[in-house]
Order: structure tokens, then sequence, then C-alpha cells
């Protein structure tokens, strides 16, 4: 369950044009040119894990919302296309899709315009979910999505728990109207697994990462995994564990256990703007994939980490999602990292 949006990205934005340069008369303000085409990729964190864990392999259903148009309907052509069951993708005809739009100049400069749409607007009419034991449910993007949060959430992720669906919640991105540490707190004790990046987990608990761990072990979430950059270093940090990757907690290690990720920086120059988009996302997806398989939850990262970094390479972000098999390739030429 999360927020759906079409991300689109101007890239190799150059220099304006004033009103009175061209030839066909004034344009009305600044014409701004871009040397790069125009790339419209799947975004939103619901859809994006979605789209990622079913191209894994993964059965998998998306609660999430859609505005009646054409970036709706492109939205779902790509959902389809990896059997994403878009049962309850609701539709909003008075709302149009969620979209950002980032705008990245030659010197790096990045623009970013979000238009919230119907993920702005949904919220549930019924909390009703169906799964068993084995199943998982995500709660993804939950930042931007004003009409589930507070009550709604909390009892969402108590229904589910109490039908004995495993529940995860991932709080992410924090903009917006922010997430409060009171807000969170009353979640987490339906919540088996806690993920979230490290500023983020930093920033809403006012800890640093593994006094901030604890203190969600401590409100009830049975595990935690925070998801870090190669330059999210603090002071205290052990040099070994600064190459980003992500950490582990639980009750029987609130020290936490590192799992290194890999060294993408090559492959991300390459991809161009959208270089890094959805990763976050790619590895929740990789993540709960291995872990339904019984992996353990440290295998489970390392696995998480492998499909992030794939999709870190590509400059469609999401919509290159590896296969298992491609992520379990990736890994086995990754044997000595």
């Amino acid at each position: 369950m999360g927020d759906t949006s079409i991300d689109i990205f101007v890239r190799g934005v150059s220099r304006e044009t004033q009103p009175g340069e061209g030839e066909s008369g004034p344009p009305p303000g600044p014409f701004i040119w871009a040397r790069d085409r125009v790339v419209p990729v799947l975004g939103g964190s619901g859809a994006n894990t979605a789209y990622v864990s079913a191209t894994l392999g993964e059965m998998v259903r998306l609660w999430s919302a859609l505005g009646a148009d054409p970036f709706g309907d492109m939205i779902l052509g790509w959902l389809h296309g990896r059997e994403v069951d878009t049962t309850s993708v609701r539709i909003i005809p008075e709302a149009g899709t969620a979209t950002t739009i980032v705008i990245v100049g030659e010197q790096s400069g990045r623009q970013t315009y979000y238009y919230p749409g119907a993920s702005g607007v949904f919220a549930p009419r019924a909390l009703v979910i169906g799964g068993g034991g084995e199943d998982w449910l995500l709660v993804t993007g939950y930042s931007l999505l004003p009409g589930w949060r507070g009550d709604n959430a909390v009892q969402l992720l108590r229904v589910a728990r109490n039908r004995s669906i495993n529940t995860a919640l991932d709080f992410g991105p924090l903009v917006g109207q922010p997430v409060t540490a009171d807000e969170l707190e009353r979640m987490l004790p339906s919540v088996h697994l806690l993920l979230c990046h490290r500023s983020e987990l930093e920033q809403v608990s006012g800890r640093n990462m593994r006094d901030g761990a604890s203190w969600a072990l401590d409100a009830g979430a049975e595990a935690v995994v925070v998801r870090a950059n190669g330059a999210d270093v603090s002071a205290g940090d052990d040099p070994a564990e600064a190459g980003g990757g992500a950490w582990v907690f639980d009750a029987s290690n609130r020290r936490g256990v590192h799992v290194p990720g890999f060294d993408t920086r090559r492959e991300q120059a390459g991809a161009g703007a959208g270089a890094g988009m959805g990763a976050g996302d790619s590895f929740n997806a990789g993540l709960l994939f291995a872990r339904k398989r019984g992996a353990s939850l440290e295998e489970s990262v390392r696995f998480a980490n492998a499909t992030a970094a794939i999709i870190v390479g590509s400059p469609r972000g999401v919509l290159d999602a590896p296969n298992e098999q491609a992520v379990r390739d990736f890994l086995a030429g990754h044997a000595g990292h």
C-alpha cells in the first residue's frame, strides 16, 4: 500500500532564450532549452515496490490511487506488463495522477516539482485486508499519503497483524508535513519490520542511528533495517561500516549488524539524472522477496542491496528492474565483496 506517480526527467538544461531572441517572435518569458530527451518513468514508493517485486517473481497486489488521465493509463500498462494485481488501485476522476517533474541542469543543478494528485486525496473506504501467515503487507510512501496518516494507518497495520499477516512500514520520504516520533510510535506495536533511511530515522527519533533503532524496538517493532549511503558517516562510526549498505537491528543485537553495499558510483554517474531513483523501493522489494522465501534477515538485506545496486545504474529506474536470476548472478559476481 503506497503512493503511485509518474516521474518525468528533463535533463541537460543548458540555456535560456530571452524574449525577443526567437525568429518567430518573443516567447512569453524565458524559453528553456534541454539537450537530452525527456524521460518518463514509473514513480511512487507503492508502485515502484510492486513493480520490482513482480519482476523478481512475486505475486503482488498494489493498493494505491491514480487519476483518470493518460499518465494513469501509462502506469497501469507498466504494472499489467509485470502482472501486478491492480484490483485495489482506485481511479479518482476528480484528481490527476501524482506527478514529479525533475529538471536537471548541465552544472548538476536540480529542481523538483511535485503534484500530489490522486495520492494526495487517496483515503480508505474500508480497512479490510486478506492474506495469510506467509504474506506481507508493506505500507510505504507514508508521508505522501495524507488520507492514510494517523488512525487509518494504525488500524490497517493492526488488522493485518491480527490476521497473522507480516507487516512492514517505510515512513519516508520526509517531505511535506513532517512525520513525528509520536505518530510513528503509535504504529510500531503492529510492525514486524521497520524500513527506513538512516537520515529519516535520526530526524524523526531525534537520536543517532543505533539509539533510534533501540527506540523503535522498545516501541514494539520486531526488527529495524536502516539503509545508508556511503556519505552517511557520523562521529563514532566504525570506518569499516562507512561504505553504505544497511544495518540490521533486533532484540538480540541492538548494536546492529552491518551488511555492506556495492560500489555503484561508476554506474550511477553513467545513468544520468534518473540514477538512483527508486533504489530504496527496490531495496524494500528485494528484502521482502528474499525474506518470504526463508532467507535470514541479513541474507535478505544482501539480496536487497544487490537489487538496489542494479537499479542505480539504470536511466529508466525501476522499469529496468531485474528478475531473481539477474540478482543472483550479480551476487555471484560479487561473491568476494
